[in-house]
């Protein structure tokens, strides 16, 4: 992630969450589509009061296997 001064705090946590879970070799992936940390921070973050991201982590065994963050539409 380039480090912009707009980026808020939640969006650089985020990023470097992502960032150490990727580098584990865990596959994450936003709407269904494998992407980057950077670009799920930034997605993400740019929620708005019609849409949010959920998160699911996918155990398998005990074991992380992968991370999907999904749109869902806010009541």
């Amino acid at each position: 992630m380039e480090n912009h001064s707009s980026d808020t705090p939640e969006k650089r946590r985020l990023y470097f969450e992502l960032k150490t879970i990727s580098d584990k070799g865990v596959p994450i992936l936003i709407d269904g589509r494998r992407s980057s940390p950077g670009f799920v921070a930034s997605r993400a973050s740019a929620c708005t009061r019609h849409f949010s991201y959920m998160r699911d982590y996918i155990f398998v065994g005990g074991v992380l296997k992968e991370l999907r963050f999904d749109r869902v539409r806010n009541p």
